[in-house]
């Protein structure tokens, strides 16, 4: 297993409402979020 690593804008932690809208917003921004 090798490890990757790269850069991303945010990190969402929670996959409820809130966690759904704000990976939202960041895409329609184009930016990266995990």
């Amino acid at each position: 297993m090798s490890a990757s690593s790269s850069i991303v804008d945010a990190l969402i932690v929670g996959g409820g409402p809130a966690g759904l809208s704000a990976a939202l917003a960041f895409a329609r921004q184009n930016q990266t979020a995990v």
